[in-house]
């Protein structure tokens, strides 16, 4: 079981499967264009535009991080960012200004997806974080109490 599965914190739960839920949304769109059309259109992609093969490539990025945020958030949710970026650039280089929006609108699931798996990673941390320095406090406490010369019988000056 890995530390993300262990947290009983239940909006970070909540986040993990919103994050899922609206990730796997976008990248089965992603996947339904793919079945469609993608056989008849991956063939014609070329390097030449950024339009074209780098395009569909940040978006396997994107919805490839989506599928690895289940089992690492941090990877997985930085690789669906990262691609979503990318793609929003890409976007902006092959065709302008024109088409960025219609490019955040595509992507901002994606983005939400990534966002809410770093913060759970982030809030994970935290927690445990917190956690530690917690008991370790409480094992200066109790190391203290052991040194201290009222239990050693003896006094210091």
């Amino acid at each position: 079981m890995t530390m993300a599965q262990k947290t009983g914190d239940g909006l970070t739960k909540g986040m993990r499967w919103s994050a899922r839920v609206v990730g796997l949304m976008a990248g089965g769109l992603f996947l339904q264009f793919m079945i469609r059309s993608g056989v008849r259109m991956l063939p014609a992609l070329s390097w030449s535009s950024p339009r074209e093969m780098p395009l569909f490539l940040a978006m396997v990025v994107s919805v490839a991080g989506v599928l690895i945020a289940w089992r690492w958030e941090t990877a997985g949710g930085t690789m669906t960012v990262g691609g979503a970026v990318a793609i929003i650039v890409l976007a902006y280089v092959g065709a302008g200004p024109a088409i960025v929006l219609a490019a955040v609108m595509l992507t901002l699931p994606l983005l939400v997806a990534g966002a809410l798996c770093l913060a759970c990673c982030w809030r994970i941390r935290a927690t445990a974080r917190s956690r530690g320095h917690k008991h370790q406090a409480r094992r200066m406490k109790s190391s203290a109490a052991v040194d201290s010369p009222v239990v050693l019988g003896t006094t210091r000056r």
